[in-house]
């Protein structure tokens, strides 16, 4: 995870240099979808905490807490992000 970590800040940061408004474009749509579901989990539950991910994953366990609720989370993460690219984009 710190490697795929690492390898996706130094293709980010080529790609920032390359085309900055695009890139801008596409994580402040990312980010603030993630922002956006990540509070409204907090508050309706159903969203196992990254650390508790992170440890099942290194330990090879079975995740704890990914039930209907994680993946409308998931689902709505990744419609919320296409939805503001196209947004932007406009």
């Amino acid at each position: 995870m710190l490697g795929f970590g690492l390898l996706c800040a130094i293709i980010s940061g080529f790609l920032s240099f390359k085309f900055p408004k695009a890139i801008v474009l596409f994580f402040t749509s990312v980010i603030g979808s993630y922002s956006f579901i990540r509070g409204c989990s907090y508050f309706l539950g159903g969203f196992p905490n990254e650390a508790v991910i992170f440890e099942s994953l290194s330990e090879k366990k079975e995740i704890p807490g990914l039930t209907e609720a994680f993946w409308i989370y998931l689902s709505l993460f990744a419609f919320g992000s296409i939805a503001g690219i196209f947004y932007q984009v406009r």
